[in-house]
């Protein structure tokens, strides 16, 4: 199973008040905390305020708002960090590249999902579903999508294979 450190930029680059960032895999705490000032994996769920530092530089990158999400409790399975900063092109890929520098790599496209689906918090018609959603042009594909995303069509083939 793939569990090594992963990061990515969750939300399109581009000019944006807020981005954010997914960092995820075992190990994922110890990369946020070389980063992160003040960090706590305490309390779960909660986003607090840090300032996030390059590991090496010590240079400040941006005050950002972070939140744990420990295994198995997470999207993926794993733990996981979100990290929301500024928006645009330069403060997300700074901050980015300070986790990758504190022991982390960057993501396939796709693989938080593909954890996902590996660590039985999604099936293949829900990691389907979230692509869909994410693509979704329309008010019924952003409905269809969201039925199958709650296991609509899991539920049911399921039930029809009894």
């Amino acid at each position: 199973m793939l569990s090594d450190p992963i990061v990515a930029l969750a939300t399109p680059p581009g000019r944006s008040a807020v981005a954010v960032i997914r960092l995820s895999g075992a190990g994922a705490f110890d990369v946020a905390s070389r980063c992160l000032r003040p960090f706590s994996r305490t309390p779960p769920r909660t986003a607090r305020r840090a300032h996030l530092l390059h590991p090496i530089t010590a240079e400040l990158v941006d005050d950002v708002l972070a939140a744990c999400f420990p295994a198995p409790r997470s999207y993926t399975g794993q733990d996981l960090v979100e990290i929301s900063t500024h928006g645009g092109l330069l403060v997300p890929a700074e901050a980015v590249a300070a986790l990758v520098a504190a022991g982390t790599r960057l993501a396939a496209p796709g693989e938080f999902t593909r954890r996902a689906v590996l660590n039985g918090k999604l099936d293949l018609v829900q990691a389907e579903a979230t692509a869909d959603l994410i693509d979704a042009g329309s008010p019924a594909q952003r409905r269809h999508a969201l039925q199958q995303l709650e296991r609509g069509l899991s539920r049911r083939s399921s039930s029809s294979r009894r």
